[in-house]
């Protein structure tokens, strides 16, 4: 049984450009929103089953550079996974 959150940060075209142009990885962003929304579709189709259920979390990269800098936190895909989570959770502050 599935215990944890199974969350997705999500994107949209402006905020995905805002996100890759302030983290420390863009490379790990994919090369344009519209390639990055492919393989996350893919990653959240290939994740769900009957009992599993994706979350798609969408993120604001400055809501996203204030929670990685109250938490001092790198600007990186562990942080965005984390904020994701902790908003799906209620938790983010």
């Amino acid at each position: 049984m599935n215990t944890s959150p199974n969350v997705i940060p999500w994107f949209t075209p402006e905020e995905w450009a805002k996100t890759k142009a302030i983290c420390e990885d863009p490379d790990t962003m994919f090369s344009s929103h519209d390639v990055w929304l492919d393989a996350a579709q893919k990653t959240a189709k290939h994740e769900e089953t009957a009992t599993v259920t994706v979350h798609r979390v969408y993120l604001v990269a400055d809501k996203l550079a204030a929670y990685a800098g109250r938490h001092n936190r790198p600007l990186n895909s562990e942080t965005r996974v984390a904020y994701a989570i902790d908003l799906y959770i209620g938790a983010a502050v």
